[in-house]
């Protein structure tokens, strides 16, 4: 006689902590806690896609640091800025607290979590057991929390309108590729959901 067996997917709600068992998961559906009417779940858009664009959007962030972003002339100084410069220019000024927070903001979370998303699609698309890099899944989700890529972007776009009312000031192509980089580090995070993989190795 056989016996059909079927997995539970088990999600703890982020919000509330409620822990959720759907028999079956529908790619296009949105799972609501039933708690806290919060969303737990919603499927991500296929690993190669999100491969490509973690792989897109680490190219773009290496090449955007050295480039120029701004032309300023103020006071009959003129600079070309780049996110590299302007790292260095505050540690010159002894403002560790906002280099720090570039640094990290802009560098370490951005790279590590991209860094992650390429190892843990990789593992999935050549059927390697996501098992053992199961750290690298909670470094992902730990570093998500700490993503704050939105706030900088438009930190960037207040600073821009701020200077501009009192220099000269023309945009060089390192804003535009930085913008691009954060366009395709958006995208990427939105499309990739490290559950949708997990799952997949759970029910092999």
């Amino acid at each position: 006689m056989s016996i059909k067996r079927h997995i539970i997917k088990t999600i703890e709600c982020k919000f509330c902590g409620e822990i959720l068992h759907l028999p079956k998961i529908d790619k296009n559906s949105e799972y609501i806690c039933p708690i806290c009417k919060n969303r737990v779940y919603r499927s991500g858009k296929d690993i190669r896609l999100v491969l490509f664009l973690a792989l897109t959007s680490m190219f773009l962030i290496f090449i955007s640091i050295s480039y120029p972003l701004l032309n300023i002339s103020i006071l009959g100084i003129h600079k070309n800025l780049s996110i590299y410069d302007s790292y260095f220019l505050l540690l010159n000024n002894n403002l560790f607290l906002p280099a720090f927070i570039l640094l990290v903001t802009i560098f370490i979370i951005p790279i590590m979590m991209l860094f992650s998303i390429i190892i843990i699609t990789g593992f999935a698309l050549f059927h390697k057991d996501l098992v053992k890099i199961a750290f690298v899944f909670k470094v992902y989700n730990f570093l998500k929390e700490w993503n704050m890529a939105e706030v900088y972007l438009v930190a960037v776009l207040v600073s821009i309108i701020k200077l501009k009312s009192i220099s000269l000031m023309k945009i060089d192509i390192g804003l535009y590729l930085f913008f691009l980089f954060l366009f395709t580090f958006l995208l990427t995070v939105r499309f990739f959901n490290p559950q949708d993989v997990w799952h997949k190795e759970l029910t092999k």
